[in-house]
């Protein structure tokens, strides 16, 4: 393989640049990190001669055509921020890419950048028409960082991940050489949305505790149809699997409502788009040390504005519980218009039969 030397890109902030002598104390920080051994190769435990001759063996890596690797360091400061690497494939057009982000470069937007990056290279040097990338199901953070950096997402492969041995299930995406760049998640970013008073953010596995707080209150629980009892389990999953799952797969958003201020969990909102139809449909529960301040009716206007500024629509609704009265104050207090009463129309939260829910919804000439 007629290979290009090892060489430097720059994105602007960043510096992918070949590896260093100097780098081993850095790399060895990085690959000690919980997450990084979890989720990649390393050997566990990883010492300082494994960083030594990671960094040292980099240059012969690359030219046998083994792995074209770079560190992804701060322009400015120099401090390491993740790896990038590619992989050549069996035909000479398919490379793999590899990457891990340091402590230091998670949520910074390094890794993407630095993926997207390496995969324009890629193209442009060595003639590849398709990269992959490839990751276990279950890392998130990962996924996201390949739909920013412009990957998309094809399926779930059977053992096709090598990870210590054994044969694993992956998730496969990929980006070829005539796609532009460009997050491709099935919705779009959040950002930041907030009145002042409360925000909206992504939900994080550190809120665990206090979702499992908000579920020990039995008004929750009366009226949503959550784990009795509720842990930390249920939390993680619901945390890890089930509102990533739904927003990658474009068929809900659910998000943490916070202090606008200081941060504190407040409650939830969710949003279920139908956007054939331009309909969605709200839903959300306040933790109990929140309640009585206006915070749902808030966070709820906030979502629906986010949904018919981002994704068009034309009408949010809000079913409430015919005997959830807070519910439809809340609901009339954020400007809903009362439709009608929907018979039957939702299962017990925990039991056999079906309620009668009041609809109320906001269109698109009340969310402007």
């Amino acid at each position: 393989m007629d290979l290009p030397a090892p060489l430097t890109l720059r994105t602007g902030r960043l510096l992918l640049r070949p590896w260093e002598p100097t780098d081993a104390a850095a790399v060895l920080q990085a690959c000690t990190d919980p997450l990084v051994q979890r989720w990649t190769q390393v050997p566990v435990p990883y010492t300082a001669e494994h960083a030594r001759s990671y960094v040292e063996d980099a240059d012969r890596r690359w030219r046998g055509g083994e792995e074209l690797g770079l560190a992804v360091v701060d322009a400015g400061t120099g401090a390491l921020l993740a790896s990038v690497c590619l992989r050549p494939g069996p035909d000479g057009t398919t490379w793999d890419v590899g990457c891990w982000a340091s402590p230091a470069g998670r949520g910074t937007g390094a890794t993407p950048e630095a993926v997207a990056a390496m995969a324009r290279w890629a193209f442009h040097a060595l003639g590849a028409q398709r990269v992959e990338w490839k990751a276990d199901p279950a890392n998130w953070a990962s996924r996201r960082a390949a739909q920013k950096a412009g990957f998309t997402v094809e399926g779930v492969l059977r053992g096709v991940l090598q990870h210590r041995g054994e044969l694993l299930d992956g998730w496969v995406a990929a980006r070829r050489a005539t796609d532009p760049d460009g997050d491709t998640a099935a919705l779009p970013p959040l950002g930041a949305p907030t009145d002042g008073v409360v925000a909206l953010r992504h939900w994080r596995l550190s809120d665990g505790p206090d979702v499992v707080r908000a579920m020990a209150d039995g008004t929750i629980a009366r009226w949503l149809p959550v784990a009795l009892p509720y842990g930390p389990a249920d939390a993680e999953d619901f945390l890890g699997r089930a509102v990533p799952t739904d927003r990658e797969n474009g068929t809900g958003l659910a998000v943490a409502v916070v202090d606008a201020a200081y941060g504190a969990l407040l409650g939830a909102a969710s949003l279920r788009p139908q956007r054939r139809n331009a309909l969605a449909e709200l839903g959300y529960w306040t933790a109990p040390w929140a309640r009585g301040h206006g915070v749902a009716g808030r966070a709820l206007l906030l979502l629906a504005r986010w949904g018919q500024r981002e994704l068009g629509l034309a009408r949010v609704a809000l079913l409430a519980d015919v005997d959830n009265h807070a519910s439809q104050r809340v609901a009339e207090k954020a400007g809903f218009a009362h439709e009608g009463l929907l018979r039957s129309v939702r299962k017990e939260p925990r039991g056999t039969g079906r309620r009668d829910l009041h609809c109320y919804a906001l269109t698109d000439a009340r969310l402007r």
